[in-house]
Parts: C-alpha cells; sequence; structure tokens
C-alpha cells in the first residue's frame, strides 16, 4: 500500500549523528540489544539507533520505535488520557521501578494544528529516561533516551533535537469503529425486516394468507442485501486504512452488513411461518365453541341443517281413529264405509294452496247486511259425499286441502223483530 512506501522511506532516511556518538550497527552493543528490547516492550521495531562508545560506564542511547498501531482518541488533546497510555508502556520496557509523574507529561503543538508530540520525563535510579511520542497517521513513534541524570545538561540537546527532526508526522488515523457500525447495521435490518414483515402480513390476511407475504418480504430484504453489498463494497474504499486497522476490508466489511439483510429474511419466514400456523386450526379442533375452526360455506349449511332437524325434529304420524257416528260431521269414515285417507300429494305432483280454504273455491267476501244470503263463517273437517267431493283442476295431479276441509254455511238466526209460534201463543191460566 502507499502508507506504507512512504513508511519505509521515512525507515531508510538519513539523520545526522552528533560528533562522538555512533549509529546503526556501529553504535554499542549494549546499545542495540536494549534499543531490541525496548522496541519489543512497545510492540514496534527500532527505526533508529544511537549511542556514546561503550568505554563509558553507563553507554547513553537513543533510540526511536515505529509502532503500527494508531495513539488512542484523545491522546494529544488530554494530558491525563496521555500519562495513562505512556506509563505502563514505559513500565514494561524499563520495569515497575519507573517513575513517570503525571506533572512531568506534557503536549507540544507542531506547525500543524491537529498534529503534536507529547513528551514525558521518567526516573529510574540515577538514570533519567526521556519520552517522545509523535503520531504517523495510523502508527506512532517514539523516541526514548536513558542518560545519566548527571549528564542531562550535557546530552539534552541531542535528544531535542531528534525530536525536531522528526519527519513523516500526521494526524492520527483511529480504526474504523467496526463493532459499532455492525451493530447498527444489524439492528436496522432486523427492525425494518421485522417490521415489514408483520405490516404486510396484516394487510395479506385472510388472501393470500401469512406464509405467502414472509416469502415476499423475505425475496424483497434478500434482494436489497444484494445492493447493500454492491453499493457499500466500493463506496468503503476510501476508509481501507481505517478498515485494516480494525482488522478488516472494505468488501469484507460490506458483507458483514449485508448479511444482516439475509438474517432478517430468515426471521421474516419463521415469524409468518408461525403466524400461519397459529390462524390454521388444530385437527383435534371441537366443532363448536371458541376454538371450533371457521366453518366454509357447506360446512356452514350442513351445520345449519343439523342444527334445525335437532331444534325442529320430525313428528310422527298421527294414526287414524275410526269413531262410529250418526252425525256425518263427526264420521272418520265415508258415506261409502271406507276409512278417509288422509289428502296427501302424488309424489311429484305441486303442492295445494297453504290456506284452508282453496284458491279455487274462494270468491268475493259476501255481505253480512243482506240476511238472504248465507254466511261463511270457516271451513271445519266432515264428510264428503263422493258426488258433492269437489272435481280437482285439470293441471292438479294430486287433491287438494280442500277436498277435506268443504265449506259449512249457516242460514241467518232469528231476530228481535221476528214472530215465533211459541211466542204467539196463549199463555195459558189456571184457576184455583
Amino acid at each position: 500500500m502507499i502508507w506504507l512506501c512512504f513508511v519505509g522511506l521515512a525507515i531508510a532516511a538519513p539523520r545526522d549523528v552528533p560528533s562522538g556518538w555512533n549509529s546503526g550497527d556501529a553504535a554499542a552493543a549494549t546499545a542495540q540489544s536494549n534499543a531490541a528490547d525496548w522496541a519489543a516492550a512497545w510492540g514496534g521495531q527500532v527505526e533508529f539507533v544511537m549511542s556514546t562508545p561503550d568505554d563509558d560506564a553507563l553507554v547513553e542511547t537513543l533510540v526511536i520505535v515505529d509502532v503500527p498501531a494508531p495513539l488512542p482518541d484523545g491522546f494529544t488533546s488530554d494530558s491525563s488520557t496521555a500519562h495513562a497510555w505512556l506509563e505502563p508502556r514505559a513500565q514494561k520496557a524499563f520495569g515497575t521501578q519507573l517513575s513517570l509523574p503525571a506533572t512531568a507529561t506534557s503536549f507540544e503543538p507542531t506547525d500543524r494544528p491537529d498534529v503534536g508530540i507529547t513528551r514525558g520525563r521518567a526516573t529510574i535510579d540515577d538514570r533519567v529516561v526521556l519520552l517522545a511520542v509523535a503520531p504517523k497517521g495510523a502508527r506512532h513513534v517514539v523516541v526514548v533516551m536513558v542518560l545519566a541524570a548527571n549528564e542531562e545538561i550535557l546530552y539534552g540537546d541531542v535528544f531535542e533535537s531528534t525530536v525536531d527532526g522528526l519527519d513523516g508526522l500526521s494526524s492520527t488515523i483511529a480504526p474504523f469503529p467496526r463493532t459499532t457500525w455492525r451493530i447498527v447495521g444489524w439492528a436496522l435490518w432486523l427492525v425494518f425486516g421485522l417490521g415489514a414483515a408483520i405490516e404486510w402480513t396484516r394487510r395479506s390476511l385472510p388472501r393470500p394468507g401469512a406464509r405467502v407475504a414472509g416469502r415476499q418480504v423475505a425475496a424483497l430484504l434478500a434482494a436489497t442485501s444484494i445492493l447493500v453489498l454492491v453499493v457499500l463494497g466500493p463506496s468503503l474504499g476510501d476508509s481501507a486504512v481505517e478498515l485494516t486497522l480494525a482488522g478488516t476490508t472494505p468488501w469484507s466489511f460490506a458483507a458483514e452488513l449485508a448479511a444482516g439483510g439475509i438474517v432478517a429474511a430468515i426471521l421474516a419466514v419463521v415469524v409468518t411461518e408461525l403466524w400461519a400456523r397459529r390462524l390454521t386450526p388444530v385437527a383435534s379442533a371441537p366443532r363448536a365453541g371458541t376454538f371450533a375452526p371457521v366453518a366454509t360455506a357447506p360446512r356452514a349449511a350442513e351445520s345449519s341443517a343439523s342444527t334445525l332437524e335437532v331444534r325442529n325434529p320430525a313428528l310422527p304420524p298421527v294414526p287414524s281413529i275410526d269413531v262410529p257416528s250418526d252425525d256425518p260431521a263427526l264420521s272418520t269414515t265415508s258415506n261409502t264405509g271406507a276409512p278417509l285417507a288422509p289428502a296427501r300429494p302424488e309424489p311429484g305432483a305441486p303442492d295445494g294452496p297453504a290456506s284452508l280454504i282453496d284458491a279455487r273455491e274462494s270468491g268475493p267476501e259476501p255481505s253480512y247486511d243482506d240476511p238472504t244470503k248465507p254466511i261463511v263463517v270457516g271451513s271445519i273437517p266432515k264428510a264428503i259425499d263422493p258426488e258433492e267431493a269437489p272435481t280437482p283442476a285439470p293441471e292438479s295431479t294430486g287433491a287438494s286441502q280442500s277436498d277435506l276441509f268443504p265449506r259449512l254455511t249457516v242460514e241467518r238466526g232469528p231476530q228481535p223483530t221476528d214472530s215465533h209460534p211459541a211466542l204467539d201463543a196463549p199463555i195459558p191460566t189456571y184457576e184455583d
């Protein structure tokens, strides 16, 4: 990658070495060994090392360590954050006996407002450890110098000139917030996906049904997830460095976000399937009651007919009883002596009129004011003379109901003004 090439050029760039110091392979073996240990403790590699001759009791050593990791957020703006991050790493490199007071940590801005150098001064026994940390985008550089406390004035300018000569400094590039975006993306998939599935299922009831609605929403979510993958893959190319620091690549992270749509589609199918099973009654459901299945039209008609049959059972036939009597109106036999058969229509014949008075025999209502005309008061059963029995209409093949219920006429009754032989006879008198 391009930014790695710049890092390599920065590592290979020559540096000014003060008089009386040796750098690189010419540095003292003790200095080179200490530099390797310090770089390993910081999690980086030695970029540059120089030292005084090894004939001194204490070899002053200056090391530049390149660390392939960005500085934490707030490191260059908050001194407490910088001290909390710097002290444990310095103790890991030099031992827990190292003391780095919070007041010994300071921030020095550079010519760029978003780039600064954090300085620290620690002590360990009779030695002084000078520290400087500067950002390099997705990396950072650490300058470490160990010298005797009584020689700090003598070699202090070497440390300052080395820090001022650092090149390639740039603002910190933080890792992409991969976990946060993945949680937010999947939450949006689940909320909108399941919400769409529930709403579309409600609109699809009763037809085409919950299963069909769930499959439709699942297909839409799957298509949307593919679209998200195609769009986000190239779009995340500008954040390749941040994503690399987060341990992923643009296309891999786009696939992680798109996978949320597939998960939402599967959940939509599962939810709608359970919904459909909830609406479908089980085979052992009762035919009536709260848990009865919804009856279709044929079942409803069959159930209604069964209810009517139970509520209105068929009555048994009434047996005919022969009651001999001299009164023709009370006799159950005809004039010929044969029992009267009930008037039942022949199979296939149309029914007669529902009224007790045959429609063919009904006429205009008689006047009740004319005393010379009989008054029809109703129809009652009586024996029918075969010669007087009404003749059925030609279009009727069965007997009419009026055949068994002939008309009964009653003559006009006596009036108050009428005379009667019993009333006109003289009242007899009796003498003592």
